[in-house]
């Protein structure tokens, strides 16, 4: 007897056949699982717009740099852009300020990129020369890009 009891169903949780749809909480939970999905691909929408933007940045400043790199190259060794301006030699190749580096250029664009150039001479015959090329992407900290090459006296 005690078996049958057991097994017969409670008329609570019977279903009524004319019952049909979900249950305001079933909606409620689908809803905030659309809720937090949607807001996960609006955030990941945003860092990606913000990526393109930094990645165009880059492209446009270390294009614009190598171009740049380029001319330096075919200078004559003695030109005016090619001079330790502030004499501080070796110890001033990384200056990337307006005020310590030997001479700077503006990105055409006005974008906030700057690119610098330092000349360290040397006594045997060639003058190191690095190009730095800083940008401030939107969204993101300050980048550098750093081309070096040493001239050899014609």
């Amino acid at each position: 007897m005690l078996n049958k009891k057991i097994r017969k169903p409670i008329d609570c949780m019977k279903r009524v056949d004319n019952q049909k749809g979900f249950t305001l909480i079933e909606v409620a939970v689908a809803l905030a699982i659309f809720a937090i999905g949607f807001l996960a691909v609006a955030a990941m929408q945003t860092r990606a717009v913000i990526s393109n933007t930094t990645g165009r940045f880059s492209m446009d400043a270390t294009t614009w740099t190598a171009s740049q790199f380029e001319q330096f190259v075919a200078m004559n060794f003695d030109d005016a852009d090619l001079v330790d301006t502030n004499g501080n030699g070796e110890s001033g190749l990384d200056a990337d300020t307006v005020a310590t580096a030997d001479s700077s250029l503006a990105f055409p664009d006005d974008r906030n990129t700057t690119m610098y150039w330092n000349v360290a001479d040397n006594p045997r015959g060639f003058k190191q020369i690095r190009v730095i090329t800083v940008w401030d992407p939107v969204g993101a900290s300050s980048k550098r890009a750093v081309f070096d090459f040493i001239k050899q006296e014609d």
